[in-house]
């Protein structure tokens, strides 16, 4: 049978030391001890501490320490993907009316969001006024006769594809503020999407 010492060394916490162990013990199992026993120690210290403390043990014993580089953020590249190319397309057209002209917009309603569209994606705005987007119409020669009652009816379709963000004052003459949602982003490029395939598919015929 093997023979047992007691460890005069044991602690009050029985799983941190072995109250029994071997008389002889080799020079693995040894170093196996040590270290399972400053895994223990260390593990149980905060991490500016622990750090300090092996900074210090590799400073006493001239170890060089080397730095883990910590793992790359993870990118979703799709979704870079997606915005590098929303970003391609709305800046495909240098002014209101190259874009317009490439919707085919007939309905005071879509006229209302394609202009929304310029305002906000091409142009960067985070909403903007009806106002503003009639005067851009009207420059054109395509204003509408009530640009509010064609952002409301785009406001009241499911999903909407615009939304009120801001209403200064009371009364119905207030200047509001409006934003496309994502689905008015999508359906103006659907609008582009289909008005290229259908020119595409003319210039076929011919």
């Amino acid at each position: 049978s093997q023979a047992l010492r007691l460890d005069p060394n044991r602690g009050p916490d029985p799983g941190e030391h072995c109250p029994l162990r071997p008389t002889h013990i080799s020079s693995s199992m040894r170093w196996t001890y040590i270290t399972n026993h400053w895994d223990r120690r260390l593990a149980s210290l905060d991490p500016e501490i622990r750090e300090r403390v092996l900074r210090w043990a590799a400073v006493k014993f001239s170890v060089k320490l080397t730095q883990t580089e910590k793992p790359a953020a993870r990118h979703d590249t799709r979704k870079e993907s997606e915005e590098k190319g929303e970003l391609k397309e709305s800046s495909s057209f240098n002014d209101f009316a190259s874009l317009y002209d490439a919707t085919n917009a007939t309905t005071e309603a879509d006229k209302a969001l394609v202009v929304g569209y310029w305002l906000q994606v091409t142009k960067g705005n985070p909403d903007w006024t009806g106002f503003s987007a009639n005067r851009e119409l009207k420059n054109l020669g395509h204003g509408v006769d009530n640009i509010t009652v064609a952002l409301g009816q785009l406001i009241g379709l499911t999903p909407r594809l615009v939304m009120q963000t801001h209403k200064a004052g009371k009364t119905k003459q207030a200047h509001k503020k409006y934003k496309l949602t994502n689905e008015g982003i999508k359906r103006v490029k659907q609008m582009l999407a289909d008005s290229a395939a259908g020119g595409s598919e003319d210039g076929g015929k011919e």
